[in-house]
Parts: structure tokens; sequence; C-alpha cells
């Protein structure tokens, strides 16, 4: 029946409130540590694929359309920079599928929200995230009116457009998921490769992304 061949994907857009649990990893929803981005997906497909299978794969949700294109056999859209990967193979069962592509959280926010002051946190909150292999490079953007958080007004159109990257941190996944010891200091041309990575995908983000505008403007 229908139930048999369609393919449900059921997964969190980001890390739970700061009073539940994220699994004793740092951050929560709204923030681009592993607390708020870091979620579990489940795929069920019973006519195509192996229930009960596990995987340890990176995957995001820019995946989906490179996705599900192949697997309805059309071809992905060519009019545009599509950010994610055709995962297919990993579904029917091969483990030796890797993601080659890095993956990039951009949101901005320059003080703590409620939340975050509810855990005693305050100042500048990171306002991107880079993942290339193990590593994840957390970002803070720099300019001269930053907006508390994100709006649909003219000024933050303005910010998107002009803000600058200042600092950044850096953690192993692989040995550290949780975070606790920030490894910019001590990697430092690996934060300079990666940060020249990070502010590319960022420019071409800011570049083909619609900004609004007003009348007048």
């Amino acid at each position: 029946g229908h139930r048999e061949d369609t393919i449900v994907l059921f997964a969190s857009d980001n890390g739970s409130l700061h009073d539940a649990s994220n699994g004793g990893l740092r951050g929560q929803k709204s923030m681009l540590y592993e607390g708020g981005i870091r979620e579990p997906g489940i795929i069920r497909w019973p006519a195509m694929i192996e229930a009960g299978r596990t995987s340890d794969a990176t995957l995001n949700f820019v995946d989906i359309l490179p996705t599900f294109c192949s697997l309805a056999g059309v071809a992905s859209p060519k009019d545009r920079t599509l950010d994610g990967l055709d995962f297919s193979p990993l579904l029917f069962g091969n483990e030796n599928w890797e993601r080659d592509q890095p993956l990039f959280w951009y949101f901005y926010r320059s003080i703590a929200g409620f939340s975050q002051r509810a855990q005693g946190m305050t100042g500048k909150m990171p306002a991107g995230a880079f993942r290339k292999d193990d590593w994840l490079l957390i970002g803070y953007l720099e300019h001269p009116n930053m907006p508390s958080s994100h709006a649909m007004v003219s000024s933050d159109m303005d910010f998107i457009r002009e803000s600058t990257w200042e600092k950044f941190e850096l953690y192993n996944l692989r040995i550290d998921r949780a975070q606790k010891k920030n490894l910019s200091n001590v990697k430092r041309a690996l934060v300079k490769r990666l940060s020249k990575e990070m502010a590319a995908i960022h420019a071409n983000m800011v570049e083909e992304g619609p900004l609004w505008k007003w009348e007048g403007e």
C-alpha cells in the first residue's frame, strides 16, 4: 500500500529550550553550539529501506532537496547554488558515503536572548557555525550598529550586507562533542583557513539571497 511505498523523514530544526535536555550538548534553541543545531533524524520507507539501521553521518535539511530529487529520478535545479548533497546512497546501505562539502549555519543575535539570560549568559552571541569534517568553527560578527536580535527591518538588511567576522572559536567534535575546549589559540592556521572558507560561503549566501526592500529605497 501507500504507507509501505512512502518515504517519511522526521527531524527537528533546533535543540530544546534551556529547561529541557540536549543530551549533554552545549547550547540550546537559537544558539549555534551543538545543543542548538545537532538533532537526530528518522527516515522510514519500508518498501526500500531496511529497518533498524543507524548512521553517524552528518546530514542537514539542505540535503533533502538533492536527495529527494535523486530518489524521484529527476534532476536537481541548475539555476541556483545548492548547499546540500544527495545522501541516497547512505539510505541504501552504502556506509562509505561521506560528506565532502562543509555546512554553514547563520543566525545573528548580538545579545543573549531571554532563555540564555535565564542561564546567566550575557553579551554577544555567535552568529555563524561552519562544520568541516570533525571541526566546528564558531564565528562572531562585528558591525557599528549591532541589532539585539534578528528582524525583517531595514537596519537588519544593512547589518547583513555590511557586518564582518571578528573572532572565532574552534572545536573538535570527534573528541569534544560537548564543546568544552576552545582550540582557536592552538590551531591558528586551521582557524585562518576555515574562517576564509566560512566567509566565502557567507558572502555567496548574501549575494544570492533576497533582501527585503521598502518603498522609496
